[in-house]
């Protein structure tokens, strides 16, 4: 499943699906002959249903998308925010820095640490 995101047949088909969301939604602003719309409005749907099982094609046949369930997150998504130091979609974004580099957490602040804030609030 994540090679399948990973490939320009999956990434194109995801880009015209937005773009077909948005024709889609801007369809509704045009005035003109009814007819043209209504039917316009049909090419563009059928297309989008078309492209959506097109994508869905491309996921893995039993495990589906690993990053969600449903219109959710899933189980792994969720671990992955929460506990992974680094999350990447590729490996090879590593490669725009150097081998000596570090990846460390954000430094949060104790609440003692934030300056202007009384004592005796705490």
């Amino acid at each position: 499943s994540v090679k399948a995101h990973r490939t320009p047949q999956f990434r194109g088909a995801l880009a015209k699906l937005e773009m077909l969301r948005l024709l889609k939604n801007r369809l509704y602003h045009v005035h003109g002959d009814p007819k043209f719309v209504d039917d316009l409005a049909e090419i563009i749907e059928q297309d989008y249903l078309d492209t959506l099982i097109g994508l869905k094609k491309l996921r893995h046949e039993n495990f589906g998308d690993p990053f969600m369930c449903g219109t959710k997150e899933s189980a792994l998504a969720f671990q992955v925010l929460r506990f992974a130091d680094i999350y990447t979609s590729r490996v090879e974004n590593f490669l725009r820095y150097p081998v000596n580099a570090h990846f460390g957490p954000r430094r949060r602040s104790m609440p003692h640490e934030i300056k202007g804030r009384s004592a005796n609030l705490l």
